[in-house]
Formats: structure tokens, sequence, C-alpha cells
């Protein structure tokens, strides 16, 4: 069972079983996340409560940045990858109604208003009205029911969303990959395109990648994509298309090895592995068409070698 709470303030609440909260962000479920996640889910089974996760409606840096956040998970996936974790609960709360509590007034509203008996954060974790409330207030307020998780590193790299994001624009999926603990995704539903790819016997499925959201680097990626629940290998291209056409608009366009069905309409994940080359304007189609050839060996060969390596949504 996976159940959302929404707590809109201190006027509302939820009366249900006692709850061990993971505060942060969350976006993408990364690593360092499954730490607080785990470890919030440890400190329920001892208090005999429920693993739930604080969800705002928004990106708390949206308001605070100077330029916009991509999210490198949409609210349904991300989700999908926390329940996946064993979070039953996600309290999911107005950022708006929130961002200017005093520290202690929010921690309050989590205990009596989402019968809150532990929290897990990170040691960097900031909450109330400008960021003033800090993890050594959370373990003042509740005591040996707070857990207080330290930096997270692999390989000398802090794992965080901010360098998954760098890696990610630069198309270093693979190391991103690392970081986050799975592949980097991406969902959408997929739209009627110029069916040039068909025309030279590679259709693909073309996607949209939100504005607010986190894209690749352009280039051409060996990928898996689900259809349906099933996953197939796959070789996708994300950029402009250059060869064929003159229009600026970046589109997603995935030619799914092994599958020739109808998908137009259809929801589609598109997980990336290794990038295999930048993109390119060739001189005809004829070489566009040696080209994806060759990405598309590429990316057979480069699935087989995940292929039974990764664990997907």
């Amino acid at each position: 069972m996976f159940e959302i709470i929404r707590i809109d303030g201190l006027d509302s609440g939820y009366a249900g079983e006692p709850l061990v909260v993971a505060l942060g962000n969350f976006d993408g479920v990364h690593l360092a996340h499954m730490q607080i996640i785990n470890a919030a889910r440890s400190l329920a089974a001892k208090l005999s409560a429920s693993c739930a996760v604080l969800s705002f409606d928004v990106h708390p840096q949206i308001y605070f940045a100077k330029k916009p956040v991509k999210l490198i998970t949409s609210e349904e996936d991300r989700m999908l990858l926390m329940r996946k974790a064993g979070v039953k609960y996600a309290v999911r709360a107005r950022f708006d109604l929130l961002k200017d509590m005093a520290p202690h007034d929010f921690l309050r509203l989590l205990r009596e208003k989402a019968n809150c008996v532990g929290v897990a954060c990170g040691y960097n974790f900031r909450f109330g009205k400008g960021g003033t409330g800090k993890s050594s207030d959370i373990k003042e307020f509740f005591g040996e029911n707070a857990a207080i998780e330290d930096r997270f590193d692999i390989g000398g790299v802090t794992v965080c969303s901010s360098g998954i994001r760098d890696m990610t624009e630069c198309g270093d999926v693979r190391n991103a990959a690392l970081l986050l603990g799975r592949p980097f995704f991406v969902s959408g539903v997929v739209r009627a395109g110029r069916r040039i790819g068909r025309s030279i016997d590679f259709p693909t499925a073309n996607i949209v990648i939100d504005s607010d959201m986190l894209a690749p680097g352009k280039g051409i990626y060996a990928t898996f994509t689900e259809v349906d629940g099933v996953v197939f290998p796959s070789v996708t291209n994300y950029g402009t298309n250059p060869t064929v056409t003159d229009l600026n608009e970046l589109v997603l366009e995935t030619n799914i090895i092994g599958f020739d069905g109808d998908i137009y309409g259809k929801k589609i994940r598109v997980y990336f592995l290794e990038k295999i080359r930048e993109q390119k304007k060739f001189a005809s189609l004829d070489a566009l068409k040696e080209a994806i050839s060759n990405d598309r060996s590429s990316a057979e060969r480069i699935c087989s070698e995940y292929k039974g390596r990764i664990d997907f949504i």
C-alpha cells in the first residue's frame, strides 16, 4: 500500500498510524536519498511506526534559485521510486504555506498534524523561514528518535542532485547512474513525428521532455525502453536531428529494437545507459542511415552488457 497524506497547514491533520518521516527534497531518489529513507525505515521498525517521506508540491529551490531547477524525476515517477523503496506514505504539503514557518513550528506541525514520532534527514538539511532550521534543531526536538545521516560519497564523489544534473546535462549518463543507483530515465507520451525514421527503416518513438524536467546532453545513446511493462534494448537520439530538419525543437527519438507495434499516445520510459556519439549533420540520408545502423549495433552490444544488471521501476 502507498498513500498520500495532505498536510496544508496547521488547520489540517492526519490521525492515522504513527509515522517516521524522512525529510528532504528527494528529487531523483538517488543513493544519498536512499540512505535517509533506509534510516527512516529502520527507525520506524524500532518505534512500531510506518515510513513516510515529506513531499512538497514544488521543489523548494524553485522559490530561491536565480535560475530554474530542472527536476530529475516527475512527481509520478518519484512516488513510484519511493514506493519501491519501501515508503508507505508521502506526506504532501504546500510549500508556500510552510516556507515562512519558524523551525520549531514546522517540527510541531509534523508531530501534531502528521502523527510524526521520529524523523530522518541529512546532515545539511535546512528548513523553516530563511532556512534557519538545522539538523541539530531536529535532534533537539525529537531526541533519540531523530536519525541524522552523514554525507554519502562514492569513489570520493559526494552524491547530490546538483552533481547528477551536471553529469546528465553533459551526457555523462554512465557516471550519473552510479550516483543515482540506477540509470537516469525520462518518461513521456509518444507523439506522431515526421515519420522520416520509418522511411529509412528505423522507426522511432518520439517524446518531448517538458521544459521543467532534466534532459540529457544532445547526442546518441544506448538505452532501454519500457513499453507496457516490457523492456526492450533501444538506441536514442536527443537533439534537433539536423540532417533532416532545420527546426530547433529538441525531441527524444528512440528506435526500439525488437518492437514494431503502434505506440502513439502511449507513455514510455527511456533508460539511458551510455553515450555512443555526439549528434552531427550528415551529407545525405544514406549517410545518416549508415550511421544509425552503426549506432544500433553499438546500442545492442551495450544493452547486452547491462542485461540483468538493472532493476527497472
